[in-house]
């Protein structure tokens, strides 16, 4: 067998193997959904730039002004 043709069957048979795997992912069950992921708020430093100090808030509200 000639080098070309060597390499024209690795690469199918890569991209092949490619192409099962990602079926096989996207059809199984195990994906996990953003909307079953809990948030849980994480205390955030937040700086007032006119008194120069800095208060907590959490990441659900955010630094608002």
């Amino acid at each position: 067998m000639d080098k070309p043709l060597s390499n024209f069957y690795f690469w199918a048979a890569g991209y092949l193997l490619l192409v099962a795997a990602v079926i096989t992912y996207s059809n199984s069950d195990s994906t996990i959904l953003m909307e079953d992921v809990p948030v849980v708020p994480v205390e955030l430093l937040c700086f007032n730039i006119e008194t120069a100090e800095l208060r907590i808030s959490n990441t659900e509200s955010g630094c608002i002004a």
